[in-house]
């Protein structure tokens, strides 16, 4: 049975939402941490929320418009005064290209269980290598704080950074795997996302998503 086009929006504007609000929160508590880490949570994370509104569609495009969605909440933050461009204007180009990184890994391997582990590493390597290629279109200034200024970063960026990313990634697809063949309740999101005033919810979710995007 094909699933209504305005379901598919509910889980896209649902599942944007959260990414924008875990972006516009935690990932602004990272940003405040002395040592570099976001690295750890940020691609995992944006993984996991494109990863479930492919799950609840099985529309690959729905993981591309879910990341358009995210991207563009953390653009509200240009209306900040005083933030630096390239705080903003990065993270949303990854928004995007995790996004485009992701599709492709739906649409390449599909429902190949068996391929876990090629989709954890495909999706971990590729959306670097997008933003490596997006970097030497940057400024100067922008560049001259990238990983392509310095050959170790850039082999943390791309070596280590890939691996822990990708196990990360791998350990969540089994996981959720073998929990979703162990039960086969209607789970409380899908009654959620039945629910006719599911609407009303999305919308305040989306509100206080912009509202601490701006405020944070």
């Amino acid at each position: 049975m094909t699933m209504k086009k305005s379901r598919i929006m509910l889980h896209i504007l649902f599942w944007g939402a959260l990414w924008g609000l875990f972006e516009a929160t935690a990932g602004y508590l990272l940003h405040l941490l002395p040592a570099n880490i976001g690295w750890v949570v940020w691609f995992p994370a944006a993984f996991i929320f494109m990863e479930r509104v492919y799950n609840k569609t099985g529309k690959p495009y729905a993981v591309l418009l879910v990341a358009l969605f995210a991207s563009s909440v953390k653009l509200l933050n240009l209306f900040m005064p005083g933030i630096r461009i390239d705080r903003v204007l990065n993270p949303a180009i990854s928004i995007l290209l995790e996004g485009i990184t992701v599709f492709s890994v739906f649409l390449i391997f599909k429902n190949s269980w068996d391929k876990t582990a090629a989709k954890a590493v495909y999706a971990a390597v590729i959306w670097r290598g997008l933003y490596l290629a997006y970097l030497l279109f940057v400024p100067q200034w922008m560049f001259d704080i990238s990983p392509l200024a310095d050959a170790s970063r850039l082999i943390s960026f791309l070596v280590m950074e890939s691996f822990i990313n990708a196990v990360t990634v791998f350990t969540y697809l089994k996981l959720f795997k073998c929990i979703e063949k162990r039960s086969d309740k209607v789970s409380v999101y899908d009654k959620l996302i039945a629910n006719k005033s599911v609407p009303v919810f999305i919308l305040a979710l989306i509100i206080l998503d912009v509202a601490a995007t701006l405020l944070l």
